[in-house]
């Protein structure tokens, strides 16, 4: 069994200590016979590069998710993506003020790339975006309509969404509308 290994452990002790296991997990494969639905041009970055507004839909994004941070040298979010519950995650959003939310289901849908998997989403707008293991998945304040105890999250790993309990633990992405 190759896990048993030493060495191998050894290696992928290296890889994530160098940050290159999540790197390579998050290459992007996009269908070349498709055209992108989220193209670039679709969003227009704010002058600090920490928020994007989609043109398409007018809401307005923060670029990384919570508890990444968002680095202007790299052009990236860096950092580990933080995991709240569905009662975390909606304090979480309250705390932040601003008119931050944390989006419904249909508006978390409009993110999804669906040219591209491994990240669905359109990376020139949210760059560094996590795979799986560790964090495809943002949740959403919609509740499933099955279960009060389920909520509606998106995997950005495969561009689907799915219910899970409001006790799980997902990473979040905040929206707000424009200032009117």
């Amino acid at each position: 069994m190759p896990t048993s290994n030493p060495l191998f452990r050894v290696a992928v002790a290296l890889l994530i200590g160098a940050g290159l296991a999540q790197t390579a997990a998050a290459a992007q494969v996009c269908n070349p016979g498709l055209s992108p639905v989220r193209p670039d041009n679709q969003y227009r970055i704010s002058g600090d590069g920490k928020e994007v507004t989609d043109l398409a839909t007018g809401l307005i994004w923060r670029r990384c998710l919570a508890g990444m941070s968002w680095d202007a040298d790299q052009n990236t979010c860096t950092g580990t993506a933080s995991t709240m519950t569905y009662g975390g995650a909606l304090a979480y959003a309250a705390a932040e003020g601003g008119g931050w939310r944390l989006p419904n289901i249909k508006e978390l849908l409009t993110l999804v790339e669906l040219a591209c998997e491994r990240p669905a989403i359109n990376l020139t707008a949210f760059p560094g975006t996590p795979m799986y293991p560790t964090a495809s998945y943002a949740l959403s304040s919609s509740q499933h309509a099955d279960s009060n105890g389920d909520a509606w999250r998106v995997d950005f790993n495969a561009g689907v969404d799915s219910g899970t309990t409001k006790t799980a633990r997902n990473p979040v992405r905040l929206v707000r509308a424009p200032a009117p």
